[in-house]
């Protein structure tokens, strides 16, 4: 059973679908805009509207901050986010239940798989992720602000954490995922997971990337945000597990077109070491001795060198 829910396999997918449709097809305000996707996310994960008496108003104010960051956007880029990105992202999770795209979502019981995912269910899943769409299972051990934008949203207006910097970024990847037309067999994300003799410290894949205050640069999954559709693709790591990821695409930076023919093909491999003792003299207990051993551990499973290899701890 995967942990994480589709938004149509969500059991208010009907009323949600229609806010969405609703959304699509009308021409709001940013205040709207704001307060129907609050309306969405209620829906997602806790399957009802609020009764109070200002019901138009959003309740949690997960996408506040998003609302402040497009009231300071020039008009020319606020009409691109909503005549263009915001049409594309809508559709993206519409289209999704036509797409049986189940099988993305690995189970826990499937300790090690090989995951080949097109890049238009990429784009969909982050988009899922992005409107805060995803839907944890009651007995997940991920809260649903891990694999959606919950958390990343409620900093968005804080300058310490260059968040306004990571979110042009990933909006260039929409808007170049919306023009692409790479319909080559390449064009897939492969997700590999595989048990090491490595042990791992801390689950989350990505590191905690959607609330780091660390700059775009140093994260591999704002420079390739085709990386940020792991979070809900594959549940978090148990010890002795890693990641191998294929041909994601990239990189992204704020407000720089990109074309099919300049971005380059690349593989990951990923394990997490933050809470290693770095202070040990002996050189087992070294982040830079581990991160080696799992170097060769992944070269010599997939019989590749260690140059076509790139390390990321996270």
């Amino acid at each position: 059973m995967a942990f994480v829910l589709l938004p149509h396999q969500a059991p208010h997918w009907k009323a949600i679908k229609h806010t969405l449709t609703h959304v699509l097809d009308e021409r709001l305000t940013i205040f709207q805009l704001i307060s129907h996707l609050d309306c969405v996310e209620n829906l997602t994960h806790f399957g009802e509207l609020t009764d109070h008496l200002l019901d138009d108003l959003p309740r949690r104010k997960t996408f506040f901050n998003l609302g402040s960051f497009l009231c300071g956007l020039s008009s020319n880029e606020l009409h691109h986010f909503q005549n263009s990105i915001l049409p594309f992202l809508l559709r993206c999770v519409i289209d999704l239940e036509h797409l049986c795209p189940e099988y993305l979502l690995c189970s826990r019981t499937q300790k090690e798989y090989d995951t080949f995912v097109p890049f238009h269910l990429v784009t969909a899943v982050i988009a899922c992720a992005f409107l805060c769409l995803l839907r944890t299972r009651w007995n997940s051990v991920s809260p649903f602000d891990e694999v959606n934008f919950t958390k990343f949203f409620e900093r968005l207006t804080d300058t310490r954490f260059n968040h306004g910097q990571k979110l042009f970024s990933l909006i260039t990847y929409f808007d170049h995922c919306r023009q692409s037309t790479v319909t080559n067999a390449p064009a897939v994300l492969h997700v590999i997971r595989r048990h090491l003799s490595v042990h791992f410290v801390n689950g989350y894949v990505s590191g905690n990337c959607l609330v780091s205050a660390a700059p775009q640069e140093a994260s591999p999954f704002w420079l390739f945000p085709d990386l940020l559709a792991c979070l809900p693709i594959c549940h978090p790591l148990e010890e002795f597990e890693a990641l191998w990821v294929d041909h994601y695409r990239g990189p992204f930076l704020p407000k720089q077109t990109v074309s099919d023919y300049t971005l380059k093909w690349r593989r990951l491999a990923i394990m997490n070491s933050s809470n290693l003792p770095c202070w040990a003299s002996d050189r087992q207990f070294l982040e830079s001795y581990v991160l080696d051993e799992v170097m060769k551990a992944t070269a010599a499973l997939f019989g590749l060198g260690l140059s076509n290899l790139t390390r990321v701890c996270g």
